[in-house]
């Protein structure tokens, strides 16, 4: 039987102590503006600043589902979402632009990518037609990426709206983390409640804790 004490915490590895020096008040201030503490902002910091990412969007973690696919040719750049990273590929070619935890900087990365058809004429793509040389291949995708890129904080919120689920949508996640209890791992389990709102938070809780009751009473408990 595994400790309930530990039940829904991501396992973390063994601490490391380093001094922060003068970049300590830089990190707190960086924490506060985003609500979590001292330690969760040390390990996005340098999660943002390895080059640790996977490289295509084929070797993604299954965690990761599309939320957002933009472009009405070959729709050019996909947002995806785990519970906690954002990961933006370009579909062409499924190279990973980058992934991070902040819908800004997710933002970002996303109309940068846009703009990275820029450079692609239409002679590198499509039969040659008359005066079109030095078009731009999508042009639509390029306004699109300069769009993005002088809305920021209005993309940053679109993306965080899209990661919300709808009350519908929660209620059957509450049903999924209720009935298959045994069958997710902690990292699946803690990242489909982190979804959830606090009251259907506490349902889970509640059905948890009567499932425990169950278990204890039952002679198939350990």
């Amino acid at each position: 039987m595994e400790d309930p004490a530990g039940a829904g915490r991501p396992e973390i590895g063994n601490p490391v102590h380093v001094r922060l020096g003068h970049l300590v008040h830089a990190v707190d201030d960086w924490a506060t503006e985003r609500d979590v503490n001292r330690a969760e902002a040390v390990r996005r910091l340098v999660s943002n600043g390895l080059d640790v990412w996977p490289k295509s969007a084929s070797s993604l973690p299954d965690e990761f589902e599309c939320i957002a696919s933009t472009g009405d040719v070959e729709a050019a750049v996909q947002v995806w979402y785990d519970g906690e990273s954002y990961a933006i590929t370009l579909v062409e070619t499924g190279d990973v632009l980058g992934i991070t935890r902040e819908p800004l900087v997710a933002a970002a990365i996303e109309g940068t990518g846009f703009l990275g058809y820029e450079p692609i004429t239409i002679t590198e793509l499509r039969e040659l037609r008359d005066g079109e040389e030095d078009a731009v291949a999508y042009p639509h995708l390029v306004e699109r990426g300069r769009e993005i890129l002088a809305n920021l904080p209005k993309r940053a919120v679109e993306l965080l709206s899209m990661t919300q689920l709808s009350w519908d949508e929660q209620e059957q996640l509450v049903v999924e983390l209720t009935t298959d209890i045994g069958s997710l791992t902690e990292g699946q389990f803690e990242r489909r409640y982190k979804r959830l709102d606090k009251a259907l938070q506490q349902d889970v809780d509640q059905a948890i804790r009567e499932f425990a009751d169950n278990a204890v009473g039952s002679d198939d408990w350990d």
